[in-house]
């Protein structure tokens, strides 16, 4: 039988070395649309990983590669090789690799590696969360007044100027309500850092899964709520990715993005 936690890892420490190698070279962004980019980096790390990964006879979902699996795979990986990539390109240190086994929408083992922060998060369903092997917790702040928040980039590519709208707004339905603002330039590092209680509320307005999967199921298992837009579960085949230490924030950040969704009208 395949370790596939092993696996899992294993992956993890060749993104690592990669990472940690490629960051003294020099990187052209190679433009995947209206200010959408990826590093052949990228590309290579996401190939080897795959490589790897289909040996345990499941398929893999990437950012950079096109999908090979059954359209309606039950089970498969899903692996963004540097997440904040921009980031990494620029040599500002939050960015890594996100990787994650999914199984009918949800993830249920997984890992996000943060190399230049010597961090790694990982969490296995029902098994709690663990930064550097020391399980971890979501805060206790039980008020947007006292939050920390941060919000996931704005939108690029085709009708970004329409789908912005709703984020400027909620950026200023959210501001005078909140204790800091921040906007990190990664998923992985939003959602990691909230289940480690740096953060209290993650907004990101999107949901790809190679994004947000494995932060998903880390946040989870630290005691924290992931949920849609529509206050809903969040899963594979929700429209938005919305974070929080606790049901108290859930229903302050639920409550701000009607507000703001009311704004845009």
């Amino acid at each position: 039988m395949v370790d596939l936690k092993g696996l899992m890892l294993q992956a993890a420490d060749i993104a690592d070395a990669r990472l940690r190698t490629g960051m003294k070279e020099e990187h052209a962004l190679h433009d995947k649309g209206d200010k959408d980019f990826a590093l052949a980096l990228d590309l290579a790390i996401e190939r080897e990983l795959k490589a790897l990964l289909e040996a345990s006879g499941i398929p893999v979902l990437g950012e950079e590669l096109a999908w090979q699996g059954e359209q309606d795979a039950a089970r498969y990986w899903v692996i963004d090789p540097i997440d904040g990539t921009i980031n990494f390109a620029r040599g500002v240190p939050l960015c890594g690799l996100c990787i994650a086994l999914v199984e009918d929408g949800q993830a249920t083992m997984a890992c996000i590696s943060l190399p230049f922060l010597n961090e790694r998060y990982v969490a296995e369903r029902g098994l709690g969360a663990y930064l550097n092997n020391q399980r971890i917790h979501v805060a206790d702040t039980n008020s947007l007044n006292t939050a920390m928040v941060s919000c996931g980039d704005f939108a690029v590519g085709a009708n970004a100027i329409e789908r912005n709208r709703l984020r400027l707004a909620l950026v200023h339905t959210l501001a005078p309500r909140i204790m800091r603002l921040r906007m990190l330039g990664s998923a992985a590092v939003q959602l990691a850092w909230l289940a480690t209680g740096r953060l209290d509320v993650s907004v990101i307005l999107s949901n790809k899964p190679w994004d947000v999967l494995a932060g998903v199921l880390i946040v989870r298992e630290a005691g924290g709520e992931v949920f849609d837009g529509d206050g809903r579960t969040h899963s594979a085949d929700s429209r938005y990715t919305l974070a929080t230490c606790n049901e108290t924030l859930k229903s302050e950040v639920l409550t701000a993005l009607q507000q703001a969704e009311e704004i845009t009208v």
